[in-house]
């Protein structure tokens, strides 16, 4: 079986604590109607037949990255790269020639040699062991591939990735692993049985570790997303299976200590949900979490729902929304969720009559409102989403998509061609246009430079957005970090440096880097300081 063209996807006092970290102010929003979408085939490389799109670059612009399959048996991990309005194509190395891989999600920031590029997936050997994979790749260099730590031999997949603090050096990927039990003694009693935990793999200058966040007696659980939601605090959401009920249940996990510690939550489900999952999460201008995923019911049906942290209750709680369906349609899930001003979208999959097609729900007046292809699709015939992979800051949606099959093809074209990794892209009635590079940039400055003892760094935007302002030494790694807060465009401000670091130990005389970081792009200044 091809593990991403055919398989369905896998099925208190920490949120006082979390809550306390959603401090981002609200930005002031417009209703506004449904964005219609493009299609933008991805090139299909040489001697492949077919290919699927999983995961998207949050940048905005350019160097626009789409990672997923190519297929051609066996299915291979891809990685699309866009420059000047170019699509190029890379075929990720696997473990040997004949295995299968794929890729889940891609992280892409500046680096000093160039763009930086980490995608991380899974690979299956040909003993059927599925091992955790991260590829990495430096502008106009080769790609390189690297083995993700397991536990104790076991297998695992990781299934998304971001870089915390915008620079190459650290990265934080999540997933799964299986725990092997060691080898019991020649006395004890033999041990059989894996158990599926989640992961979550931390990648420095420092090499790299394993992180076991706890989720519960007797469960087995996975991690698909993992991301920021304040200062030194990250949230990842997946599911956790419990043996004992036999139920598939939505989970949370939090850090306020930079990933050193992990809490966990279980969401709730509503009263016609018997279990579930949580798939992706957004924590954007509004300072309000949202987790899409989705909900089972006792006849197995599956149905689209949506949590919010909400904080304005005299104690922080999970509030569930259960996502419309159209009639006729037999069950749905949701796979993403971006939120931006004036619009909440989720994207996911709707199924009726047994065949699956990506849906889009929108929220624009206090309504959900659920769209299909033919509705949110400029041109229909030019094929149909039928799996939603991430969704970008620019609503821009990695996706899979059923091509038309030729005139007198009938039922019996053959169905390993009719797929191919495309970008549904907002655009106008009219035409398709992919979003251009804001025509202004991130203004940053600091002084006095050289500077001792202290330095002030001075920026402003050119569009409303969340920032991050971190000091980093000569090697990328963070040694500071101000804020992360709601800054409004042209507002000029400031954060003063005393040349220490997180912790208060000053650090030595010598070359450092400013970075100012928003959603959609990163302006770097080199400051020294001298004692």
């Amino acid at each position: 079986m091809n593990p991403v063209l055919d398989s369905p996807p896998l099925r208190s006092a920490a949120l006082i604590t979390l809550a306390t970290l959603l401090l981002a102010a609200a930005a002031p929003v417009a209703a506004q109607g449904l964005v219609e979408y493009g299609i933008v085939p991805l090139p299909l490389p040489a001697g492949f037949h077919a290919s699927a799109a999983r995961g998207i670059a949050d940048r905005g612009w350019e160097p626009l990255t789409v990672v997923g399959t190519v297929a051609n048996s066996p299915c291979k991990a891809s990685c699309w790269i866009r420059v000047s309005q170019q699509w190029t194509a890379h075929e990720l190395p696997g473990l040997d020639p004949g295995d299968e891989s794929w890729a889940n999600a891609v992280s892409h920031v500046p680096g000093g040699d160039g763009e930086y590029t980490a995608v991380v997936g899974a690979a299956m050997s040909s003993q059927g062991t599925t091992y955790p994979m991260r590829w990495d790749n430096v502008s106009h260099m080769p790609w390189m591939m690297h083995a993700l730590m397991t536990l104790n031999g076991g297998g695992g997949e990781a299934r998304a990735i971001f870089h915390p603090d915008g620079v190459p050096v650290r990265t934080l990927a999540c997933g799964w692993a299986d725990e092997v039990p060691p080898v019991a003694a020649a006395d004890g009693p033999t041990a059989t049985a894996t158990l599926r935990v989640p992961v979550i793999w931390e990648t420095t200058a420092a090499g790299e570790r394993v992180l076991r966040p706890e989720f519960g007696v007797g469960l087995e659980a996975l991690a698909n997303d993992i991301g920021s939601i304040g200062v030194n605090g990250f949230l990842a959401v997946g599911g956790g299976f419990d043996a004992t009920s036999g139920a598939w249940w939505p989970q949370v996990w939090t850090s306020v200590d930079d990933g050193e510690t992990w809490s966990n939550t279980p969401l709730p489900l509503p009263l016609s949900a018997v279990d579930g999952e949580a798939v992706d999460f957004d924590y954007d201008t509004d300072g309000v979490i949202r987790v899409a995923g989705w909900g089972r019911s006792t006849g197995d049906m599956m149905f689209p729902l949506m949590w919010e942290l909400d904080t304005t209750f005299p104690a922080p709680q999970w509030i569930i929304h259960e996502l419309p369906l159209q009639t006729g349609q037999e069950g749905g899930e949701t796979c993403s969720v971006r939120k931006r001003p004036g619009r909440t979208t989720y994207s996911g999959i709707a199924t009726q009559n047994g065949a699956a097609e990506l849906a889009i729900w929108t929220n624009d007046t206090g309504m959900w409102v659920m769209h299909e292809p033919a509705g949110y699709l400029v041109d229909p015939q030019a094929g149909t989403p039928i799996s939603p992979g991430g969704t970008d800051a620019a609503a821009r949606i990695a996706a899979t998509v059923l091509l038309p099959q030729p005139v007198g093809s009938g039922l019996a074209a053959p169905a390993a061609m009719d797929t191919m990794a495309c970008l549904l892209v907002p655009t106008s009635l009219t035409a398709v246009e992919e979003p251009t590079r804001p025509r202004r940039f991130i203004s940053v400055s600091a002084s006095p430079n050289p500077f001792n003892p202290r330095v002030r760094i001075a920026y402003a935007l050119p569009h409303d957005d969340r920032v991050v302002v971190s000091i980093h030494d000569a090697t990328g790694a963070r040694v500071a970090r101000f804020d992360e807060e709601w800054v409004r465009a042209d507002e000029e401000r400031s954060v003063s440096w005393d040349g220490t670091r997180d912790g208060g130990d000053r650090v030595a005389s010598g070359v450092y880097f400013v970075r100012v970081t928003t959603r959609l792009e990163t302006a770097t200044v080199k400051i020294v300081l001298i004692k």
